[in-house]
């Protein structure tokens, strides 16, 4: 190892000259400097002094794959910062529930530092992610409503008089599934914007009795060290506390999940937001599309059910044709041919695909 202060290599020969007493104090001052800034050093310092004979194997084998310049500045933090898209998956003893890395929240001076986890439950653990060829991409969803929009101006909406959305609970049995006409004329619009190129309603512009969400939030900490090897990583402690965000915020962590294909992610987070806004219609879609992808179709139909049954434009469309999508998944081509009728009389963006999934299904 080099320092720039002093152009000193760390070997074994100079520890064993440091703690001989053979080195001037000025070298001595250099050294302990270098451990004080390196932890990695002072442990490879500590074993030394125990162990002679460690500090080549140990030392050796590290510095192949850690460079450390001159002022140390590759230190734990930043390795873990360059690392931030790694995964950690911890199932709880009870095999009640997963645990997935999501990001890095701290990093302090201190070396103690925490990892901020994501817990799924039993539901969302267990679902499968659907083949290739089955899944419904961002991609397509933005494409699609690129397309919508054209016949749907969103940029009349008011944006001085907030629009009143009222919310109340609603237990699940009260979405019985029922064939249906739906209307798929344009309705009483709400303002809305884009998240990762994805269409979303703007619930900044609408009036909420709130505008945040509170949920568990689960976090790994220890000191730098800890993470040193996987073995000290499984001796990290988990941390639980409630914590308040804004919804805007959730909400775009949840966004960029699915943009990211992350779907057991992303329906955590649709999940969370719809037990406090049942009726938001971000979590409904997006939540519906990733049951959809992980294969869990009743749970789909529910969401795009509850969309259709409103007067409010938004995901109507795109509601309505994934909808038959899910029907044909449960074998019900009656019921989606019924409604595909419907999506061709009102002559939007889904009419080609709709013939063409008529036709299959005849």
């Amino acid at each position: 190892m080099n320092s720039t202060n002093n152009h000193i290599k760390i070997t074994a020969d100079l520890l064993k000259k440091y703690y001989g007493g053979a080195l001037s104090e000025k070298e001595k001052n250099a050294i302990e400097k270098m451990a004080l800034e390196d932890p990695f050093l002072k442990d490879a310092m500590d074993g030394y002094e125990s162990d002679p004979g460690s500090f080549e194997s140990f030392y050796n084998k590290r510095i192949k794959t850690k460079i450390y310049n001159s002022n140390l500045l590759l230190t734990i933090g930043t390795i873990l910062t360059l690392g931030l898209v790694s995964i950690l998956i911890v199932k709880y003893e009870s095999g009640q529930s997963e645990v997935n890395q999501n990001f890095i929240s701290a990093n302090t001076p201190d070396s103690i530092i925490t990892k901020e986890v994501e817990v799924y439950n039993v539901e969302i653990d267990t679902l499968i992610l659907a083949d290739n060829a089955e899944l419904i991409l961002p991609h397509e969803i933005a494409e699609a409503h690129t397309e919508i929009e054209k016949n749907i101006d969103y940029s009349k909406t008011e944006t001085e008089i907030p629009i009143l959305i009222k919310e109340e609970f609603k237990l699940e049995e009260d979405y019985v599934i029922e064939p249906e006409e739906y209307n798929l004329e344009v309705q009483e619009l709400v303002p809305a914007t884009y998240l990762f190129d994805l269409f979303v309603v703007d619930y900044c512009r609408i009036e909420r009795d709130k505008n945040e969400i509170i949920y568990t939030k689960y976090e790994f900490t220890g000191t730098a060290a800890e993470y040193e090897s996987e073995t000290h990583e499984q001796n990290a402690e988990l941390l639980e506390q409630q914590v308040n965000v804004s919804y805007w915020e959730y909400l775009s962590k949840g966004m960029e999940s699915f943009a990211n294909g992350n779907y057991k992610s992303a329906l955590n987070r649709f999940q969370i937001i719809l037990e406090q806004y049942p009726d938001d219609f971000n979590g409904l879609f997006y939540g519906g599309l990733c049951y959809y992808n992980l294969g869990s179709f009743n749970k789909s139909l529910n969401n795009f059910d509850q969309i259709l049954s409103t007067n409010l434009n938004a995901f109507k469309e795109e509601a309505a044709w994934y909808k038959t999508k899910c029907l044909v998944k449960l074998g019900r081509k009656n019921e989606a041919i019924v409604i595909l009728n419907e999506i061709i009389a009102g002559g939007g963006f889904y009419i080609q695909d709709a013939m063409a999934a008529k036709k299959k299904l005849q």
